[in-house]
C-alpha cells in the first residue's frame, strides 16, 4: 500500500486489519525552504504489529527514483537518517522517498525540500607584505583567504585586488598558493611598485554573487637610494702612490708600490652602501695613465703579479650585491716601469647601481 507525504496510514484498514508501517516527523520537514546543501535526510519509523522494520531511501535527480540506502531491523519509533549527497545545488527543489516495510506491508513517503541560495563568497586575513618598502625592488605580496560555503572557486579570473595611488591604480588576478576553497583557501599577487603611498581592496565573485573587503592603507614604497660613502687610506678623496727615485737614475723602475696608508687592515679603497637596496659597485679611470704606470688591485693586502688585476679605463664591476650597510675593501699598488721622476693624479670614477 503506498501513501503520500502527509497521509496518515492508520486510517488505511485492509482484510486483514494489518495497520501499515509508517514514517513521520521527517528532517528536513516536507517542503522546507532554505535547506542546507547536502543535508542529513531523516524520518522516525513506526509500526504496531512488529518492533523493527526496513526503510529504504530513494532520490530522484536523475529523473526517476534511484535506490540510495536500506536500513534493515530498524527498532520503531526510532529515528534513521541517509546523506542526500545528490542535493548539491544552490535554489533547487529535492525530492526524496522513505519506503517503510513490514513483514506484511509497503508503506511510501515523498517529500521535498529547496536548497539555499547561493552564498556569496567571504575574503578573510587581507594584508599586504611587507607593509613598506622600495620602489622597483622589494616585492609586494597581497594575501587574502577565499572561503565560499558553496565550494565555488573564483569565476572569470575575478579574485582580485585594486591597488592604487593618486593618478595610478591595477586591478590583478591573485594566484591559488594551499588550502580549500570550501573551508579556507590562500591566494595571492606579488609585485613592485614605484615610490608613493598606496590602499588596496580585494574583489570576489563566484558566478552568482560579488563580494568585497574594505579598502586597506599600504604599502608605503620610498624611491631607490643608491648612494655609498668612500673611505681611502690616504685620507680624504685621494690615494696616495709614491715611489722612491734615486737621484739622477733617470729612468726609474718600481713594482708593488702601495697606497698611502694601506695595511693588513687599512684598504686603499673601501665603498660603504649608505642607501636603502643592494648595490654593485663600477669603477674606471676617467684618462689613462702615464706610459710605464699601471694601477692594480687585489681583494686582501697581497699585490698581484705584474699586468694582473688592472684598474683602467674601462668600467668594471669590482663589487656586487653589497647589502644596505655592507662595504667592500680592495687594495691597491702601482707599477712604475721605466719612468722619470714627476708627479700627476687621475680620477677614478666609482657607480652604483641597484644589485
Amino acid at each position: 500500500h503506498e501513501y503520500s507525504s502527509g497521509t496518515d496510514p492508520n486510517n488505511y484498514t485492509d482484510e486483514t486489519s494489518n495497520n501499515a508501517p509508517y514514517a513521520y516527523d521527517p528532517i528536513p520537514a516536507n517542503n522546507e525552504e532554505n535547506v542546507e546543501l547536502q543535508p542529513v535526510c531523516s524520518v522516525k519509523v513506526h509500526d504496531d504489529e512488529s518492533s523493527t522494520v526496513t526503510v529504504k531511501f530513494y532520490e530522484n535527480t536523475t529523473g526517476s527514483w534511484v535506490l540510495r540506502q536500506t536500513n534493515e531491523s530498524v527498532p520503531v519509533d526510532t529515528r534513521v537518517y541517509w546523506h542526500y549527497t545528490q542535493a548539491s545545488e544552490c535554489n533547487t527543489t529535492y525530492w526524496w522517498k522513505v519506503e517503510v516495510i513490514d513483514d506484511a506491508t509497503t508503506s511510501t513517503f515523498i517529500y521535498k525540500f529547496t536548497t539555499r541560495p547561493n552564498l556569496p563568497p567571504e575574503l578573510l586575513n587581507p594584508s599586504v607584505e611587507p607593509s613598506s618598502g622600495v620602489a622597483d625592488y622589494t616585492i609586494f605580496y597581497f594575501n587574502v583567504t577565499w572561503k565560499d560555503a558553496d565550494g565555488d572557486t573564483p569565476a572569470d579570473g575575478y579574485l582580485k585586488v585594486n591597488i592604487s595611488k593618486t593618478g595610478w591604480y591595477l586591478n590583478a588576478s591573485l594566484s591559488y598558493i594551499s588550502g580549500d576553497n570550501t573551508t579556507g583557501a590562500l591566494y595571492s599577487y606579488s609585485c613592485k611598485l614605484s615610490a608613493g603611498e598606496y590602499n588596496y581592496q580585494f574583489w570576489a565573485y563566484d558566478g552568482i554573487n560579488y563580494n568585497h573587503t574594505s579598502q586597506y592603507s599600504g604599502p608605503s614604497v620610498e624611491a631607490q637610494d643608491l648612494s655609498f660613502t668612500i673611505y681611502t687610506s690616504s685620507g680624504g678623496n685621494y690615494i696616495n702612490f709614491t715611489a722612491q727615485v734615486t737621484p739622477g737614475q733617470g729612468l726609474t723602475t718600481c713594482y708593488n708600490v702601495s697606497a698611502e696608508g694601506q695595511d693588513d687592515t687599512t684598504p686603499a679603497l673601501k665603498v660603504e652602501n649608505t642607501g636603502n637596496v643592494p648595490l654593485n659597485f663600477t669603477w674606471r679611470l676617467t684618462a689613462d695613465l702615464p706610459s710605464g704606470i699601471t694601477l692594480k688591485y687585489n681583494y686582501s693586502n697581497n699585490p698581484p703579479n705584474p699586468g694582473e688585476n688592472l684598474i683602467t679605463t674601462s668600467e668594471y664591476q669590482f663589487a656586487t650585491s653589497v647589502p644596505v650597510g655592507g662595504s667592500n675593501s680592495t687594495w691597491m699598488w702601482m707599477d712604475f716601469v721605466e719612468v722619470y721622476g714627476g708627479s700627476g693624479e687621475r680620477t677614478l670614477q666609482v657607480n652604483s647601481t641597484l644589485g
